[in-house]
């Protein structure tokens, strides 16, 4: 699967999370929009929600995200500035790209991100470095692709495991794909839940 890779050794670089409770973690991307429908589904369902959009997204619908993260306790963490592949910059690059992220989606919720998702999910040594100095907890990658309804696994296996990270994107599929993850889950008992219940933002440094 595209955008996977190993957990770096001081598990700085996650894809899946270590856990003994029955929980899965649903993190959603940048897509085209967030429609009627998506805002709806995730409210009143109460679809707990790690959410990666870009701050112009965030920002361009403004009112809909913003009474998601009072409805329902949805984050907002960091996915860059312009969603530009960090792995092909500079480190000066990276950190002023991930760094304005982290401004602009401050500016529009009011709270800071903990954790960065790397567009692509191209990362190196340079970008663990830049997300430390720019005061992000952890990379979060992810182990599961959810989006059009099917779910596929990095391992290539099938169906869900607890502690998996799974990405979808904003899409007008979202909810029917959320619905399969939903599906999924409640065979195999297990529920969704947020990464900042079971990963504490701590502030980093590089």
């Amino acid at each position: 699967m595209a955008g996977v890779r190993a957990a770096a050794p001081d598990d700085y670089v996650i894809d899946h999370v270590e856990t003994k409770d029955p929980v899965i973690f649903v993190t959603v991307d940048d897509g085209s929009h967030l429609s009627r429908e998506t805002t709806q589904y995730i409210r009143n369902l109460r679809v707990p929600i790690t959410t990666f959009a870009l701050p112009e997204q965030v920002n361009r619908h403004r009112r809909r995200f913003v009474n998601l993260l009072r409805q329902t306790g949805m984050t907002f963490e960091n996915h860059t500035q312009t969603h530009r592949t960090v792995s092909s910059m500079s480190y000066a690059g990276q950190r002023a790209e991930i760094c304005a992220g982290n401004r602009e989606i401050r500016e529009v919720i009011r709270r800071q991100p903990a954790f960065f998702r790397p567009p692509g999910g191209g990362w190196n040594d340079d970008t663990i470095r830049a997300a430390k100095k720019c005061g992000l907890s952890r990379i979060v990658m992810w182990n599961v692709l959810a989006d059009g309804g099917t779910i596929v696994r990095a391992d290539g296996d099938s169906g869900l495991r607890r502690g998996d990270i799974i990405l979808l994107h904003y899409l007008d599929s979202l909810p029917s794909s959320l619905d399969v993850v939903r599906r999924e889950a409640s065979k195999r008992g297990l529920r969704m839940a947020l990464l900042r219940d079971y990963l504490p933002p701590t502030q980093s440094a590089g």
